[in-house]
């Protein structure tokens, strides 16, 4: 009995055995495996197509019509690619002119729209009034996919109550960070009456707006206390299109650049720099600017301004590493077009 029984198992197991050789031979070669990035259900019918395919290749009654199914998959899964392929080539960045304030336009390859930050408020007026509705009119913008609030402070958040009375929005990102402002809880306030979702933003989120980018959330840290300062608790992002990245720091001071270099190093290296608090002297640190080494920097602030930005050190700081600065204080509003290899600034 134990003599047939070897019989038996020592064919089978030199068989498995060969199996898993040649699998994993073939594995580790360059062309022997498959990596797939695009999430389509088609995709997994054309796999089961295909192996169905090759069970019934003895059975013709079964083969024509396993056939058929593939080619049925492989033509849906075409279409679904071309529906869903970029309308645009271009990632557009827009750094608009709110005055001495932070307002951002960004619109995705698929036509996607999403603001950072939404300018000033004062009590003459403010920056949605202003600027951004006859800005995104003129644009042909009726929907914002996305508002992304770096930090609460009026230069930052002061045109959203227009906006959100004018614009539809689909979701508001924010800083969790807790401000005692009448402008801050009204904007909170009108978010739930038109319900609109509000999101809290932490670093190692990613926001899905587009597929053919990547909206990476380096800050705030969940696990540090706000301190007094809403700056070092700015809502950072790295966005990347192709091999070309851009870097939003809000008004990040000191301490949080330092924070960011610590915890992500090299990752911090951008082709793009919007700079951080209006060039004040309390961001765009030495340390800071050599981990990115932007090769293009906008910086937003108006032309005359009671801190007198933008600060000697961090310009120097900025042209130190190489980088070309503008202003919209003297240029106006800053475009800039990535095709997904380089940057270029209308």
């Amino acid at each position: 009995m134990g003599a047939a029984a070897n019989t038996v198992v020592t064919p089978v197991s030199f068989g498995l055995s060969w199996i898993e050789g040649v699998a994993s031979t073939l594995g580790s070669l360059e062309f022997g495996y498959l990596i797939i990035t695009h999430n389509s259900i088609f995709l997994y019918l054309i796999w089961l197509f295909m192996v169905l395919l090759i069970a019934s290749i003895q059975i013709p009654t079964i083969r024509w019509k396993m056939l058929i199914g593939l080619l049925l998959a492989v033509n849906l899964f075409l279409a679904e690619s071309i529906i869903k392929s970029p309308q645009s080539k271009y990632l557009k960045i827009t750094v608009l002119d709110v005055g001495q304030g932070d307002a951002i336009h960004l619109t995705t390859p698929n036509g996607s729209n999403l603001l950072i930050d939404t300018g000033a408020w004062t009590p003459m007026g403010n920056s949605g009034d202003r600027v951004l509705l006859p800005y995104l009119e003129y644009m042909g913008i009726d929907k914002l996919d996305a508002v992304i609030l770096s930090h609460p402070h009026a230069d930052h958040i002061g045109g959203l109550p227009s906006l959100i009375e004018s614009t539809q929005i689909k979701t508001i990102y924010h800083s969790d960070y807790p401000y005692d402002s009448m402008l801050y809880h009204r904007y909170k306030n009108m978010a739930e009456e038109y319900d609109i979702p509000l999101i809290d933003l932490f670093a190692g989120d990613m926001i899905d707006i587009d597929p053919s980018i990547r909206i990476f959330v380096l800050g705030p840290r969940a696990d540090v206390t706000p301190d007094r300062n809403p700056n070092n608790h700015s809502v950072v992002l790295r966005i990347q299109y192709g091999e070309t990245s851009f870097l939003f720091t809000g008004d990040a001071e000191v301490e949080q650049e330092r924070v960011l270099v610590n915890q992500y190093g090299d990752f911090l290296n951008t082709n793009f720099l919007k700079a951080g608090h209006h060039g004040s002297r309390t961001s765009s640190t030495n340390r800071f600017i050599e981990q990115v080494k932007p090769e293009k920097t906008a910086v937003s602030l108006a032309f005359r301004n009671r801190f007198r930005h933008p600060n000697r050190e961090a310009v120097t700081e900025l042209h130190r590493a190489g980088s070309r600065v503008n202003y919209t204080s003297i240029s106006g509003a800053l475009v800039y077009k990535s095709d997904g290899a380089q940057i270029m600034r209308k």
